[in-house]
């Protein structure tokens, strides 16, 4: 339960919940969301449902077995392993003891039969237009009438455009980035994936260098242990085009609101339609 659009939308949906009190109780692997949910009043339980390993199988009955103990009524899934694992525990469960299915589809997925398992939910949820006309074009057996939209958006009390980080964070902000002091700062916040345009960022600031302009780039997202080879792709392509002191990486930052509320330009630079563009939101917001 780390950062990114998905995760942050589970804690804010369990949130919700329990501020109507409702009992909410998220499964997933540990991660920096965990106090957060915790602190808010929901229930975490670690299991790793989102490894990608044959051993995940044996979290079948464990599925199964939370579900009647915690007297579940509903089970919302919001990707494809968990939905998965939770169809075949849900098989294990008498029809009187059975929760509703529940499944929200956050990206157009390979269209594939791994990825139809998002389209069994009793409803589904769409968090756009976009992914809603994705489901009813793919997969064209599908109910259109299951199918309800629900956009992601912003938090509003959090997110304003009068918002402005204290002087304690600016201080040290600049204590730990002094490279950016008196700069035109350029943010590309995103996690370090292929998809999400690095590189097009990095040729981005080479050419406005070259042009002689005062900016700075600055990557901020974290980056998974198995993608660390982009990561080193990333940092040759700077070397190559001698960009070293005009990019700089942030890795992870629980600080986005405030990165992006000083920013002079944020980016948004996916090579594929985004389900729904969090990030860009954030900023316009801002």
């Amino acid at each position: 339960l780390d950062y990114g659009g998905v995760e942050r939308g589970t804690v804010e949906i369990a949130n919700e919940l329990v501020r109507r009190n409702h009992r909410s109780i998220v499964i997933s692997a540990t991660g920096r969301l965990v106090p957060e949910l915790i602190a808010s009043g929901s229930e975490h339980i670690d299991l790793p449902i989102g490894v990608k390993s044959i051993t995940s199988i044996k979290l079948i009955p464990k599925l199964s077995r939370l579900f009647v103990e915690k007297n579940v009524n509903i089970v919302h899934v919001r990707s494809r392993l968990p939905a998965w694992l939770t169809h075949f525990a849900l098989k294990k469960i008498h029809s009187d003891k059975k929760p509703i299915l529940i499944t929200t589809v956050h990206g157009p997925y390979t269209v594939n039969r791994y990825s139809k398992i998002m389209m069994s939910g009793y409803r589904i949820i769409a968090i756009s237009k976009y992914i809603k006309k994705y489901i009813l074009n793919n997969y064209p057996d599908i109910d259109k009438n299951k199918i309800e939209i629900i956009p992601r958006g912003v938090d509003s009390n959090n997110y304003y455009s009068e918002y402005k980080p204290s002087s304690s964070w600016i201080d040290n902000w600049y204590r730990e980035f002094p490279d950016l002091k008196n700069k035109f700062l350029i943010t590309l916040p995103a996690r370090l994936t292929r998809w999400k345009g690095q590189n097009d960022f990095i040729e981005i600031i080479t050419k406005l260098n070259k042009r002689g302009l005062n900016v700075h780039g600055l990557i901020v997202g974290g980056i998974d242990k198995r993608k660390q080879k982009y990561l080193q792709e990333l940092k040759l392509l700077v070397k190559k085009n001698n960009v070293e002191t005009c990019i700089t990486f942030t890795g992870h930052r629980d600080d986005i609101k405030n990165i992006l509320s000083i920013s002079d330009i944020v980016l948004s630079l996916a090579k594929i339609p985004e389900a729904f563009g969090r990030t860009a939101l954030e900023a316009l917001t801002l």
